[in-house]
């Protein structure tokens, strides 16, 4: 069995971490170090960690000023000595046989990666994993999904790394969309990939999250994906690039006129990539209803976008 690291980040999740420790604590996969990265917090969590590297040798805890969750992920890759990586969100949980699932495919297989489906419903997480045959992909076939976003994300959770992917990759300190910085870079270097639709990470979705408060922070995802298109423009993966980037500026437009932000630049430079890219978004078949349905609502201009963002997208 080889030794698994779990990457856990805290900040101030006081509320739900016991219930995301204790799923790692139940896995039914023994051979774990557990890192527990506390980021500064200041609500008890940071004691909780502490009771719980005292409570199992497994643990390990690290205490760290307010750096952010690159930097918490980064300083525990830094210290990580599993032969496999997987990281964990504090205010998530996994079925007791995550780990146990992703290690089996990922040996049998002998794949990079091992992903599995995520359910943002807690009564949805499968507690079993039985018979369920992975689909391996090609590095290219995974980020057509990732990019079409159509399966397999962009998270950096709900999924099993071998450690040598780490060697000379870091999480970008600083960005808030992080996960979709990294991936493409780690996906890109792989030869095969295990994928099973099966829902064994239950994803939160906190309200008061980061990515779920609309701020001007958010809108570094606007470089993040012109850095995607720019690297895989001329390639087979352009169309999948271009409809990621499109995606994240449509978005983006829509949260601005939402949350009446005045922000004309990013307006226009949002606007402008859409016009650029409608006609490729309606001729390509891969491309999501959803991104059709703003390609052709563009043609209208900027006030019928935002009309659709402040009635029937709110």
């Amino acid at each position: 069995m080889g030794l698994i690291s779990v990457i856990i980040p805290v900040y101030n999740v006081k509320r739900y971490l016991h219930e995301c420790v204790d799923s790692v604590l139940r896995q039914s996969y023994n051979s774990l170090e557990i890192i527990l990265v506390d980021d500064g917090s200041d609500d008890g969590s940071e004691q909780i960690c502490d009771a719980y590297a005292l409570k199992d040798n497994r643990i390990k805890v690290i205490h760290q000023l307010n750096k952010g969750l690159s930097a918490a992920r980064n300083a525990a890759l830094d210290i990580a000595s599993g032969d496999y990586i997987t990281f964990v969100d504090s205010d998530d949980l996994i079925s007791d046989c995550y780990i146990e699932f992703l290690h089996k495919i990922i040996s049998q297989q002998n794949v990079d990666i091992a992903c599995v489906d995520f359910s943002s419903d807690k009564n949805k997480l499968c507690n079993s994993a039985d018979n369920i045959v992975p689909q391996v992909l090609s590095s290219e076939q995974t980020l057509l999904q990732m990019l079409y976003q159509k399966g397999i994300t962009s998270s950096a959770w709900g999924k099993l790394f071998r450690k040598n992917l780490f060697d000379n990759v870091r999480f970008a300190e600083g960005l808030l969309y992080e996960d979709l910085e990294i991936t493409p870079r780690i996906f890109e270097n792989v030869k095969n990939v295990a994928w099973c639709k099966v829902p064994l990470y239950f994803y939160r979705r906190t309200p008061g999250s980061i990515l779920n408060v609309f701020s001007l922070k958010r809108l570094d995802v606007l470089d993040i994906v012109d850095g995607i298109y720019a690297k895989f423009k001329g390639t087979d993966l352009e169309s999948a690039a271009r409809d990621r980037r499109f995606s994240a500026h449509f978005n983006m437009l829509c949260l601005i006129y939402q949350n009446n932000t005045h922000a004309p630049d990013t307006v226009a430079r949002c606007f402008d990539v859409i016009t650029k890219s409608r006609r490729y978004e309606l001729a390509d078949s891969q491309v999501r209803l959803k991104n059709k349905v703003g390609a052709l609502a563009s043609y209208l201009g900027l006030w019928f976008i935002k009309f659709l963002a402040k009635t029937i997208m709110r």
